[in-house]
Order: C-alpha cells, then sequence, then structure tokens
C-alpha cells in the first residue's frame, strides 16, 4: 500500500510538466511540440518567447515556455511565467497553474511554496501535496482536514489519503512511516532512507515488516544508500510470501553490483532468470544496470533487454550507441537520444 505514493508523485509529475497540453489560446508556434519531444529545449523556447511576447495571456504558451524554463534550469523564470500568466486566466485554468507552480517550487525545494500552491489550488492532487508537507513538517494536525477532504476521490490520490490517515492515527511508530513516505514523496530521498531505517526495526515482525524491508531497501538502493539497502535486507526474517523470494535475491544482487561485486551479482540475476516474473526480472535488471559504476558491465547487465529504462540507464553509463539500440519499437526515447 505505501508503494502509491511513489506512483502517484511520477504521475502527477510526468502528467503536468511533461505532457504539458493544456487550453490556450491557440497561439502555439508550429513544431514546437516536436522539438520538446527530441529534448531541443533551446530551440523551443526561442519560440515560445516570441510568442508569449506576441500573446502574453495565452495560457498554452506560457505553460509550454515554463516547461522548457524548467528544463533549463531556470525556476525564477518558469514561476515568473506561470505567475504573470495566471493574472488572465479563467478560474477553469487557475487551479492548474497553481499546482505547476507547486511542483516548481518542488524541484527547487522551496516547501513554502508547495504548500502554498498546492493548497490553492484547490485539486485533489494538491492538497495531498500540501498535506505532505505538512507531515514532514511534523504538522499532523493541519495535514489531517486536507486528507480528509480527499479520501473520497476515486483515484489513487484518494487510496493515498487513506493510507496515510490510518498511519497517522496508529501510534507514533506508523506516524514515523508517514513522515518518511512524505519524505520520499516530495523528494528528499536520502533523508528518507535513513529515517526510514531507523522506524522500520521497530515494526512487529511479519509479513508487512518484510514488505517494507524489501521496498525500502530498493528505494534506498535507488537514493545512493548502499549500507542501509544492505542493513535493511539483512534483518529480514521472514518473507512478505514464498512467491517474493525472487524479489530478496534480486536486491541482493543489485546490492553486490553497487558495491562493486559485478560478477557475484551478475550470476546472482541470472540465476532468477526463468524463476521470476519477466516483467518484474526486467525491472530488476534495469535498475542494477543503473547502479553498474562500470559501463561495460552495464552493457552486460542490460543484454539484449530492450525498455526506456534499460536504454537511458545504458545513456547514464555513457553507451550512447547501445542506449539507442535498447529503446523498445515504437517508443519516443529513440528521437529524443538520436538527437542528443
Amino acid at each position: 500500500m505505501l508503494r502509491v505514493r511513489l506512483l502517484v508523485l511520477g504521475t502527477l509529475a510526468v502528467g503536468l510538466l511533461a505532457c504539458i497540453g493544456g487550453p490556450g489560446g491557440g497561439g502555439l508556434p508550429e513544431g514546437v511540440e516536436q522539438q520538446i519531444k527530441e529534448g531541443d529545449w533551446p530551440g523551443a523556447q526561442v519560440k515560445l518567447q516570441e510568442a508569449a511576447a506576441a500573446n502574453p495571456g495565452d495560457v498554452e504558451v506560457a505553460t509550454y515556455l515554463s516547461f522548457t524554463q524548467m528544463m533549463a534550469g531556470d525556476y525564477a523564470a518558469a514561476d515568473k511565467t506561470l505567475s504573470d500568466v495566471e493574472a488572465t486566466a479563467t478560474e477553469d485554468q487557475k487551479p492548474e497553474i497553481r499546482l505547476r507552480r507547486a511542483l516548481i517550487g518542488l524541484r527547487t525545494r522551496d516547501m513554502d511554496a508547495v504548500r502554498e500552491h498546492a493548497k490553492a489550488s484547490g485539486l485533489p492532487e494538491g492538497k495531498l501535496l500540501a498535506a505532505e508537507v505538512h507531515i514532514v513538517d511534523l504538522e499532523s494536525d493541519a495535514a489531517r482536514p486536507l486528507l480528509q477532504e480527499i479520501q473520497g476521490d476515486p483515484t489513487i490520490v484518494g487510496e493515498t489519503a487513506k493510507k496515510y490517515l490510518e498511519m497517522l492515527d496508529q501510534g507514533s511508530v506508523q506516524e514515523g512511516l508517514a513522515e518518511v513516505t512524505a519524505l520520499w514523496a516530495l523528494g528528499d530521498r536520502a533523508t528518507a532512507c535513513d529515517h526510514a531505517s531507523e522506524i522500520i526495526p521497530d515494526l512487529d515482525d511479519g509479513p508487512e515488516k518484510s514488505e517494507l524491508q524489501l521496498l525500502w531497501a530498493s528505494r534506498a538502493l535507488t537514493s545512493g544508500k548502499v549500507g542501509v539497502a544492505n542493513a535493511l535486507v539483512s534483518e529480514i526474517l521472514e518473507l512478505p510470501s514464498q512467491d517474493q523470494a525472487w524479489r530478496l535475491q534480486a536486491t541482493k544482487a543489485q546490492i553486490a553490483i553497487a558495491e562493486g561485486e559485478y560478477e557475484k551479482g551478475i550470476e546472482m540475476l541470472e540465476k532468477l532468470e526463468g524463476g521470476a516474473p519477466a516483467d518484474g526480472l526486467a525491472d530488476a535488471r534495469a535498475t542494477a544496470c543503473g547502479l553498474a559504476a562500470d559501463k561495460e558491465v552495464a552493457i552486460r547487465i542490460a543484454g539484449d533487454l530492450k525498455s526506456n529504462a534499460i536504454a537511458w540507464c545504458l545513456e547514464k553509463a555513457g553507451a550512447h550507441d547501445e542506449a539507442v539500440t535498447h529503446v523498445p519499437a515504437g517508443s519516443k526515447m529513440k528521437d529524443f537520444l538520436e538527437n542528443k
């Protein structure tokens, strides 16, 4: 159940910052969408700045321009672009603008701005985001009303709100889990993993504890906290279920690779072939690929597996040509990589 928050944030960020369509005045320059898909932020930004000057009240143009500014790391300009257009936006357009501004605040770690804009959006996603800031600030009394307002939402947002409320009402250890879950969702992942490693040992032994140990070990690995991951895995006394045994072995393999024991880790992954769900093992290999500090090792781990995650880890490892060949058919990532 705690995994759902990760999905919420990912969906929210992708939906509002990457898939940046929306209502506007119809002044979007020709070719801009394709430039953005291909990663040509500077070229798109030039066209959008010209369009914004010609149509200063066009919400769609401002939204796209803000996105390119954010991708260039100019968060102040991105927020100003949205702030300026908000003044002339319709009442229907303002909530999404405020939520976008909250996500920009998330990028700059300005939690006051996140809380202000997220709450002001009035959207379920915004209320959840604002509640999480309150939880991290140890202001559970301020978080509860927001969570109660959205717990009936039929989407994963409502489900996540219910889980937070359950944790906040079950004592100090569960409150601590709520805090680390919110920290993770807000992007402070290293701190979340450190705190989780201190809280989880206090839980009663059982399947739920083991599930959390595996979950946070995986998160710790992708957050550069290999020691935390190792400690969590070493304390697992019983598996969540027997059909999850492969997850424990995959995590141990990833730890070995992160610690530079490449042959050991690769051998462990190979032994899981045929005995683990194909999709799960593909994800495990993609994670392991990203943990390898050596380009050739990353290529070995990737093997013939094709996925966006594998392609991206190869690109980060410096294996650009291999990254292009590992993009699955039909994926737009190929255009992005080929135009880098």
